[in-house]
């Protein structure tokens, strides 16, 4: 037998990935402001395009709540926003008319400057400080002049010095039983052994709870009240309208830059002598023309993917979260014949004006968990164990079983282990740690 080669010819369908392509993916996931920079910039590097920036009105129309309500509120509480002031600026203001010495207060701003987002400094700050030239007299006279400052706690380096700093918080009566708690008992506070530190303690029961709730009140992070980056707004992609009916999706654009090309540029690309320059300019020209249909093409599948989510949780914009039905991105993917990254990358980073606020588009999507009747979306599972947790009995919380059994009982089929993984993702404590 002889081996031999030969030239034959067959055909397959494959996937090519083009420039224009890779852009419309990498546009897909981006929200409204992030692709207002993105073609913003674009066009700056571009001759053939030209970019109008939307006027500052409608782009803050369209940071309003569902429904759009009145520009001038808008803008009334956009600066008062901005104007919040932060944990530093607060700590310097009081730093700076509390009268202690100049030295002091230097060094004191110096610790400010030192504090974590919690509030805290690190555990070595005084030989970081002595690094810098302060004095340990001046350190310690720095320090306690920050821990006077508001809020109380600011300036510790852990957990129990921050709660030992809030103590003229507690009410005087309960002051040394909190005090004697945080000081060498916190981790069986944490984990609430009550009588076992009331027998440990030679206290009555109630005194200990009592202790346990002045604790409660205590802020274990008092820089957390504060967000040093500024507020964030959320620009709706979408906005939800009933049309005959029927709940219907209108994308938002306004806070879009409007884009168009040039064309009375192309005329002049053959005016152009040099090649080189010519064939650089004819590629900026298919850039142009190729950035427009990847934005027509976003826009097509945005508006596609949103209608087709909005049309199957009609019941969630008339009965709210109680109507949300299960759906994942798979489930929309199939029925829309895409691919599911693509569902994903659409539902990235964007969010809904509905008439139960404005929400992100994944909320949206929700496992299917077993009912009675049906199956009911994970969602409306876990508002239902909010709302259980809620009215049980402070003296004896329900375990993981009893949530389940009450749930069965409403209709909602789970199980124990379910269950306690919904009160992990929720943030709710266990049986024990609720048990007041």
């Amino acid at each position: 037998m002889s081996l031999g080669f030969r030239l034959c010819q067959t055909q397959q369908q494959r996937l090519v990935m083009t420039p224009q392509l890779r852009q419309t993916i990498d546009l897909l996931p981006c929200s409204v402001l992030e692709l207002g920079t993105r073609v913003n910039e674009l066009a700056a590097d571009n001759p053939f395009l030209e970019c109008e920036l939307a006027p500052l009105d409608q782009v803050w129309s369209s940071c309003v709540r569902y429904p759009v309500s009145r520009l001038e509120a808008a803008a009334d509480s956009l600066a008062r926003a901005v104007a919040r002031s932060t944990l530093a600026d607060d700590l310097s203001q009081q730093l700076r008319v509390s009268g202690a010495p100049a030295g002091h207060v230097d060094c004191a701003l110096w610790l400010v400057g030192c504090l974590d987002k919690n509030g805290y400094l690190p555990m070595d700050i005084e030989v970081v400080g002595l690094a810098q030239g302060y004095s340990k007299d001046t350190l310690a006279a720095a320090l306690s002049l920050l821990q006077s400052c508001e809020p109380r706690g600011v300036g510790a380096r852990d957990l129990r010095e921050c709660l030992l700093l809030q103590l003229d918080n507690v009410p005087p009566a309960l002051q040394p039983l909190v005090r004697v708690l945080v000081d060498r008992h916190l981790a069986d506070v944490a984990a609430g052994r009550w009588q076992e530190l009331a027998r440990r303690l030679r206290v009555p029961l109630y005194q200990v709870q009592a202790a346990m709730a002045a604790l409660r009140r205590l802020q274990p992070r008092p820089g957390g009240v504060y967000t040093a980056d500024g507020p964030v707004y959320v620009v709706p992609d979408a906005w939800v309208e009933s049309q005959g009916g029927r709940w219907a999706v209108v994308l938002d654009e306004r806070a879009l830059p409007r884009l168009r090309l040039r064309t009375e540029y192309r005329a002049l690309l053959g005016q152009v002598q040099d090649p080189a320059v010519r064939a650089s300019l004819a590629q900026q020209w298919r850039d142009a023309r190729g950035l427009l249909r990847s934005l027509a093409q976003r826009r097509h599948t945005l508006q596609r993917v949103m209608a087709a989510l909005v049309e199957i949780q009609q019941a969630f914009f008339t009965e709210g979260w109680d109507g949300l039905r299960p759906l994942t991105l798979q489930d929309l993917a199939a029925q829309l014949g895409l691919h599911a990254s693509t569902v994903s990358r659409v539902v990235r980073d964007k969010w809904l004006a509905t008439p139960c606020g404005v929400i992100p588009l994944k909320d949206l999507f929700s496992v299917a968990v077993p009912a009675v009747q049906g199956t009911s979306a994970a969602r409306v599972v876990k508002d239902a164990l909010v709302r259980l947790v809620a009215q049980e009995d402070a003296a004896r919380p329900w375990s993981d079983a009893q949530l389940a059994q009450r749930l069965l009982a409403s209709g909602v089929k789970v199980s124990r282990r379910t269950v306690a993984k919904y009160r992990e993702q929720l943030g709710i404590p266990a049986s024990w740690q609720r048990r007041r």
